[in-house]
């Protein structure tokens, strides 16, 4: 009976000392780390009245990731008009407002809220207040620059 508390003593002890090892060791690839607060945003597309402008700033996919766009957008108080060309999957990080996609109808958009949709599905986006996502975007058979992306 003693020698049980003393085995799993000593497997705490053993399994410890594994994790400490595993903590030291430099792991396969070092993360890539997006720029800070507001670096790095470029002008995305105007409004439909062309009062706001919306910004997106790509961030790095992890090594060996292909066929992905990941990024992040934010706009001002208005309403944007995407073609949709390629399926998406963005998670709001702040703001309000809602999202219409054809064929899918509106659906509120808030801190938290996924919103997936289909390749070759138009969407407007109607920003209450400024509003930030971020984005991960098939590109696989549909780079980004493609001169006609209708036909993704």
């Amino acid at each position: 009976m003693r020698l049980m508390p003393i085995t799993v003593a000593m497997l705490a002890c053993g399994l410890f000392g594994v994790a400490a090892v595993a903590q030291d060791q430099k792991p396969e690839f070092e993360p890539y780390v997006s720029a800070k607060a507001e670096e790095g945003f470029i002008p995305r597309m105007k409004s439909k009245d062309g009062v706001s402008q919306s910004f997106g700033r790509p961030l790095k996919a992890p090594p060996g990731v292909t066929g992905m766009y990941y990024g992040i957008w934010k706009a001002g108080p208005g309403v944007y008009r995407s073609e949709g060309a390629r399926p998406e999957v963005f998670v709001v990080l702040e703001g309000k407002g809602k999202v219409w996609i054809q064929g899918y109808g509106e659906h509120v958009l808030e801190p938290g809220v996924i919103i997936t949709t289909p390749a070759a599905t138009p969407a407007e986006i109607t920003v209450e207040q400024p509003l930030k996502k971020i984005s991960w975007v098939d590109v696989s058979r549909c780079p980004i620059g493609d001169k006609n992306p209708k036909n993704c």
